[in-house]
């Protein structure tokens, strides 16, 4: 199925969530030189993953993640660096969002690299904590929680 442009839901296992897989590990983990399994994380099998597509070819992508019954969390957002500054991370973002309050999820959260902050500030996120550094790639990142 030839898919031109637009958000899409993906299912583990399919060519979609391998392009993902690549995306991700290209951009947060190749540059530390870690494992590519470090993708497969207790969260990855039991989360809710979106891309935005164009010419089947994953160009960004989200996943979200349900930990409580009206709590998630947001994570892996990607967008392949061709892409950028073009919307699609607040494309997925809103889209990951609108699953969230479907879902009936109060607590809206995610640890944002430093540099992401101000992106999450302009979608109703604010900082809940104090800078920490990432177990995996030691890249600071900051507790954001969503407010309404």
């Amino acid at each position: 199925m030839d898919r031109k442009m637009g958000l899409t839901a993906i299912s583990l296992g399919d060519a979609l969530y391998r392009q993902a897989c690549h995306l991700r590990y290209s951009l947060f983990f190749e540059p530390y030189d870690l494992p590519f399994d470090i993708l497969f994380d207790d969260m990855e099998s039991h989360s809710l993953h979106t891309g935005f597509v164009e010419y089947d070819n994953l160009v960004a992508y989200g996943r979200l993640t349900k930990l409580k019954p009206d709590s998630v969390q947001i994570s892996q957002m990607v967008v392949d660096t061709d892409y950028q500054r073009q919307g699609l991370g607040s494309l997925i973002l809103g889209e990951m969002m609108s699953t969230a309050t479907t879902e009936c999820a109060s607590d809206i959260f995610l640890h944002a690299r430093l540099h992401s902050v101000k992106f999450y500030r302009k979608h109703g996120f604010s900082v809940e904590s104090d800078t920490f550094f990432s177990s995996t790639t030691g890249v600071p990142h900051v507790v954001m929680r969503y407010h309404a």
